[in-house]
């Protein structure tokens, strides 16, 4: 942001000219949130930075029409009801480069301000969040609306940022950017880019999918990511489980049990058993519910092996058998989901930065590989020779942190693969569809098969009907 920032100024903006329009553009969102600014009382409290300037510039405007104003500095010291004499608090403290703990003086500020019921304007970023990493050290603003200035800061989507940054408002001021960090897709990129329905084709015509996972105790697994993929688009999804497990009463799915088998997947007997029909599918997903062991590790290695592409999620992530060279070296994509224990136990660092712990990853995988590391704000990375392509998706919120959520998104990112999408697009857009159906969900009593029923209604809206039937597979997907 700060290159940014002198990039602008060295080509003829002024930095005065650049404050202007940063305080016309608070102070616009502040009265928008008051209904009206006549008589009305606000208060600001700022750093000695960029952002406590700004906040000074909004309330400049703010008594221009009509409220009673009074500016505070970081570091004073207030009575304890202050904030109840005020209709609206300006947040100008801190910026985006603010890291660390906060010093106690803005410490009890943060805490006063935040017990209290006054709304909240934040300018660029909460005071206290990490504009990179999401991360609150100790205490921060919980704002009520952040207006950020011509580009959503990472720390706004990731970690803590959602549950800080309140209403999001992103205020062009003329800041030109040579590159940015990560996008964030809306609901109109996604469907522009949503694989039209089929008018023709058969059932194993259109985006098949192959399931492989499920164990004692974790039979439903494979079935939830089946839903997420026929919620999506492919019209023929077979799963491929140990015989001995009780299949849910699905007759939908097309279950293929491995024979003389009790209870977990054996490598070379299940691979065999679908080996003579992989070629017809356009994606495999493996891991959801598979277990741990020989078996399922020397299964994980045939499909790494094979052409198809491949959704590796759950406990094919943290499988002995899962190397990273091998998927650098696949001539298919490669996508790998993991939520945050996960990401852990694959890399054996917990992640400061996700953004960044991803990039490396990614970089490490290959170009045909996609890191999607699931929690509040999903990071979405793919790294080739041309270019590092990275998405921060805000769709989703709590309501993903049940049971089996991670299974469907398998599923849907399988369906798009198979469907000839893009591997990084189509992990985007499958993070995007999985967070609008998860806020389709009851915070208390939601379910993963409630999931998969909100990710089809969100997909039926999407995508326009296109003739002449499926396009080919290609063969080095």
């Amino acid at each position: 942001m700060r290159a940014a920032d002198v990039a602008t100024i060295t080509a003829g903006t002024p930095q005065d000219e650049l404050m202007r329009r940063a305080g016309h553009a608070v102070a616009r969102a502040a009265r928008t949130l008051l209904g009206g600014c006549y008589g009305r009382h606000v208060a600001a409290v700022c750093g000695s930075g960029n952002n406590g300037a700004d906040a000074r510039i909004a309330l400049e405007l703010l008594r221009g029409w009509g409220a009673r104003t009074v500016a505070y500095r970081a570091d004073d010291q207030l009575p304890a009801e202050w904030t109840e004499r005020f209709d609206l608090i300006i947040d100008g403290m801190f910026g985006t480069g603010f890291a660390g703990d906060v010093r106690p003086e803005a410490s009890a500020l943060i805490g006063q301000i935040n017990r209290s019921a006054t709304p909240v304007v934040s300018v660029d970023i909460p005071s206290g969040l990490s504009g990179d990493t999401g991360r609150v050290d100790s205490v921060a603003i919980r704002a009520t609306r952040t207006v950020t200035f011509e580009v959503m800061k990472p720390g706004l989507l990731m970690g803590d940022g959602p549950a800080y940054a309140g209403e999001l408002i992103v205020a062009p001021i003329g800041i030109e950017f040579q590159a940015v960090d990560a996008v964030s897709w809306d609901t109109t990129d996604v469907a522009a880019r949503w694989p039209s329905p089929h008018q023709a084709g058969h059932k194993w015509s259109v985006a098949p999918v192959l399931i492989v996972g499920g164990s004692p105790g974790l039979q439903g697994a494979p079935h939830l990511s089946a839903l997420g993929a026929s919620a999506t688009g492919s019209t023929m999804v077979v799963i491929l489980t140990p015989s001995s497990l009780t299949v849910p009463d699905r007759p939908d799915l097309v279950v293929r049990r491995v024979r003389a088998l009790e209870t977990a997947l054996d490598g070379e007997r299940a691979f065999a058993t679908i080996e003579p029909m992989l070629e017809r599918f356009g994606a495999v997903v493996v891991g959801p519910g598979m277990g741990h062991g020989q078996g399922p590790d020397a299964l994980i290695g045939k499909f790494l092996r094979s052409d198809r592409p491949l959704v590796i999620d759950a406990d094919a992530l943290s499988a002995n058998s899962l190397h990273w060279d091998a998927i650098a070296a696949r001539n298919a994509s490669t996508v790998l989901t993991p939520h945050h224990g996960e990401f852990v136990r694959m890399t054996g660092e917990t992640p400061a930065d996700r953004l960044e712990a991803c990039r490396k990853v990614a970089a490490q995988l290959g170009d045909r590989a996609v890191v999607a590391l699931k929690g509040p704000g999903t990071v979405i990375v793919s790294c080739s020779r041309e270019s590092v392509r990275c998405a921060i998706d805000r769709a989703g919120d709590v309501r993903l942190a049940t049971a089996g959520s991670g299974d469907v998104l398998s599923g849907i990112a399988a369906s798009l693969l198979a469907q000839h999408v893009d591997p990084w697009e189509a992990t985007v857009m499958a993070a995007h569809v999985h967070g609008l159906a998860g806020r389709r969900m009851p915070f208390v009593g939601g379910n993963a098969t409630q999931l998969a029923h909100h990710v089809a209604e969100i997909a039926g809206g999407l995508g326009e009907p296109r003739p002449g039937g499926p396009r080919p597979m290609s063969p080095d997907r």
